[in-house]
């Protein structure tokens, strides 16, 4: 993976869901997903192996912005969401 990953990647969400579903494109190995506040603080810590997708629970999340990063294979993406 690598140039791939970065553009297959897609995060939905349905309205007020308190699911994200992101869709890799293609399977990955072995990843990590982290999500941040905008302070910088650590909120959740998922693990990925052998997927091409994840749901992540944010339902216990405050209301706010928030960052997800997205560790696969040496490359790394950040994606904004908002916990509304």
């Amino acid at each position: 993976m690598g140039y791939l990953f970065l553009s297959n990647l897609t995060i939905t969400q349905d309205g007020y869901s308190s699911i994200l579903k992101l869709n890799f494109g293609e399977n990955v190995n072995e990843g990590l997903i982290k999500v941040f506040d905008i302070k910088g603080k650590e909120y959740m810590e998922f693990p990925i192996f052998n997927s091409q997708s994840e749901m992540i629970p944010i339902g216990g999340l405050p209301i706010g912005m928030y960052f997800m990063s997205i560790n696969v294979d040496g490359k790394r993406v950040v994606k904004k969401m908002m916990k509304r």
